[in-house]
């Protein structure tokens, strides 16, 4: 008898101290403890041990800790994922350290845990009942096997090559499942299980990284004109404000450029800061701790300089915009003396574009992050030197400015390879995807004037070009206001304005001929196909249809929506894009996109952005309960909390506000748009009133572009200088 008393206190004893021990895995008994969260939906009846404490996850899927803690986790023995600092949210990605949704070992945590749920719909949660992680004893841990998780689990390569799912075959799996009689879920359906999860809580951290040329950068009205106020309207900064709504994205800056004075050489630009997430907010400049930029694209940027040209190579614009990812003390340098950099030579941290661009992706903190890299480039490939002029230069000889001594179809080929480099390069990074916008027709664009577009912009009855002393032609912008607007006015005859049309026709590189505008045609046509053809090789690339954009803004069917009544769709009103000067798509030199062009751009790119998700059901209908749609709404679950996702009606509402106040937009019908206007720069003790547009384009501002039909105003008849010789603030 004594000796039962004895035992009978001896286990009361450990029941006591085992439950003294589970009792410090309560936040009821302790008030240092935080809790912690392991969730692929909330899992139930985990094991964990932190610390010296042990225990099992509860219905919600939390844990206890004190700060500091390593956690590990497992079931019936076999542990899952690495011991990691304990925190407020633990998934299959933290315990797998520096891996993705799509790792391997991820996919395999997240196909056991939900293959185990109890009622095997892990949408509603995951319980793994005492039952089932006694058979995981029995299976596995008693037998003295393990189970590998980081074992291939079927999922296809970044070249869409496929793998072994050697983890489903794994002998230990196999015979707990069998015992379960249950099968497990396949990488898809649980990596889509988990990315909802994400998406969801607005977890699935991201990085948007942009490279290209003046088109990605947000140039208007002028090659190579960049600054803050054309920065922030560019497609690159509306995609990140769209994905900073609705995704983990949270760093994305882009540097500012601050306009100089107009005595300057150049208007040379100043570099300042704009963090994206504060409500538009410029700082000064901290030398010390500058923002990063993550929009990367450079006016005038070929293919080849976006591989090849290195900072500090004599491009100051390249500096700038890229600093200070590389060489912090040489841009320290130009930051303080601004163009005095003797003494700072340049070292092996000089970067190209396309390096800079994978220092963003792999920068320390960013392992785990999706990587969406958006490109938009070829103008210069394709357009050479001649846009340099700003349509004065339109020569056989400034489009082959970069053929060198290649032929045509040599020179195709090298555009092709370089394509080729910049995405083997991106593709290669982890966790990467890639959006490559296609090419318009750039000989369409409202900077190359036809007959049509001239006579159009006359404003007198019956303008009609008679002499057709080329095939076919396109003039230049400049050419256009500095010799043919004139002959546009109201008094003016045809015999006026054809004299001037031969005139400018009489001088090559005013316009555009037939052979010239045909190679510009089939370079686009060429680089398009093979851009198409990408996607077939590259499962992480994903084309974005830009020039089908233009080709329906050529064909007169790209509209936005003016006003209209959302409960009566019958008195909505839509304004039709011209791709005419004036028609609302472009900036004043008629080749870079207005706000709204911008706008438009962005919409693309939002629409191609789902594709990586598809397999995660990322389209979202009014059927969707959890996103509290209303009928006629669509959109894309791009992450976020319920209910945050990005709407088609979001993207249209966004255009039609872009397009309300859109400063190159044509309100009284004449063709020409007011523009943006100037601002006052002050640099020092100096001061000047400054275009924000290039100032060549001054004599094409509207000088009155006032329209209201209902107080019946129209100024229609006051027209820009370059069409009545009268300056603006002369009238």
């Amino acid at each position: 008898m004594k000796h039962a008393i004895l035992l009978y206190k001896r286990l009361l004893i450990m029941v006591l101290i085992f439950a003294f021990i589970l009792s410090g895995c309560s936040s009821d008994h302790d008030e240092d403890l935080n809790t912690g969260v392991f969730v692929d939906s909330n899992v139930q009846g985990l094991k964990f041990e932190c610390g010296n404490r042990v225990g099992r996850t509860d219905k919600d899927g939390e844990f206890y800790y004190k700060t500091g803690d390593s956690v590990e986790f497992s079931i019936g023995g076999v542990y899952i994922g690495d011991q990691v600092e304990a925190q407020e949210i633990i998934t299959p990605m933290t315990i797998v350290p520096g891996a993705f949704i799509t790792h391997r070992k991820v996919t395999n945590i997240c196909r056991f845990l939900q293959s185990l749920d109890e009622d095997e719909n892990p949408d509603n949660g995951i319980t793994i009942s005492a039952a089932t992680r006694d058979i995981i004893r029995q299976e596995i841990t008693d037998k003295g096997l393990t189970i590998d998780f980081d074992q291939p689990a079927g999922i296809p390569d970044n070249f869409g090559n496929p793998t072994t799912d050697d983890f489903g075959n794994d002998a230990g799996v196999q015979s707990i499942f069998n015992r379960l009689g249950r099968e497990l879920l396949d990488y898809s359906a649980a990596q889509k299980h988990f990315f909802q999860y994400l998406a969801e809580t607005k977890t699935l951290a991201v990085d948007l990284i942009a490279i290209g040329d003046g088109m990605t950068a947000g140039v208007q009205s002028g090659n190579g004109n960049l600054n803050s106020y054309t920065q922030t309207d560019g497609y690159a900064k509306k995609i990140a404000d769209f994905l900073i709504s609705s995704t983990g994205l949270s760093d994305w800056h882009v540097p500012l450029l601050k306009l100089g004075l107009n005595d300057n050489e150049d208007r040379i630009l100043m570099r300042s800061d704009l963090e994206a997430l504060s409500a538009w907010q410029e700082t000064e400049e901290d030398e010390e701790n500058p923002y990063i930029p993550y929009n990367l694209g450079v006016p005038g940027s070929t293919l080849n300089d976006i591989i090849n040209e290195k900072t500090g190579s004599g491009n100051e614009l390249l500096d700038k915009i890229i600093w200070p990812i590389p060489n912090p003390d040489y841009y320290t340098a130009l930051a303080k003396e601004n163009e005095t950099l003797e003494g700072y030579p340049l070292t092996e941290d000089s970067k190209t574009q396309l390096e800079a661009a994978k220092w963003l992706a792999n920068q320390d903190g960013h392992e785990t992050r999706m990587k969406l890299f958006i490109i938009s480039s070829c103008i210069h490939d394709v357009l050479g030197t001649s846009i340099e002029g700003n349509g004065d230069n339109l020569t056989l000889a400034a489009i082959n400015a970069y053929r060198d001594l290649l032929s045509e179809d040599d020179y195709i080929q090298s555009i092709k390879d370089n394509l080729k480099t910049i995405i083997d390069e991106l593709a290669a990074v982890h966790y990467s995807y890639i959006f490559i916008a296609t090419l318009p027709d750039f000989t369409r664009m409202a900077g190359f004037l036809d007959e049509e577009d001239i006579e159009s912009l006359a404003a007198f009855e019956g303008a009609d070009i008679t002499p057709k002393e080329k095939e076919y032609y396109y003039i230049g912008l400049i050419p256009f206001k500095d010799s043919v607007a004139s002959a546009l006015k109201p008094d003016s005859t045809n015999a006026d304005l054809n004299s001037a049309v031969t005139s400018v026709l009489s001088v090559d590189g005013n316009f555009m001929n037939t052979e010239e505008s045909n190679l510009i045609k089939n370079r686009v046509n060429e680089i398009n196909a093979y851009i198409n053809s990408l996607s077939a090789t590259y499962p992480t690339l994903f084309v974005v249809d830009v020039g089908d954009l233009y080709d329906k803004l050529n064909d007169g069917t790209l509209q936005v929506f003016a006003e209209g009544d959302a409960e009566d769709s019958e008195d909505d009103k839509y304004y039709t894009l011209s791709r005419k000067y004036g028609g609302g798509f472009y900036s004043m030199d008629g080749i870079y996109p207005s706000h709204t062009g911008y706008a438009e751009i962005t919409k693309k790119f939002l629409e191609k952005l789902s594709d990586p998700f598809d397999n995660f059901e990322n389209e979202l209908t009014p059927e969707d309960d959890n996103y509290d749609l209303a009928p006629g709404d669509d959109g894309y679950l791009l992450g976020g909390e319920t209910g945050m996702y990005i709407r088609t009606k979001d993207i249209d509402a966004f255009i039609e506000y872009t397009w309300s106040s859109d400063p190159y937009r044509d309100y009284d019908g004449d063709g020409f748009p007011t523009g943006p206007g100037s601002v006052a720069v002050i640099i020092g003790e100096m001061s000047d009133i400054v275009t924000i547009f290039d100032p060549v384009f001054e004599s094409l501002v509207d000088c009155d572009d006032r329209y209201d039909e209902d107080a019946g105003i129209n100024r229609s008849d006051i027209l820009p200088e370059c069409v009545t010789g009268v300056a603006c603030d002369e009238l």
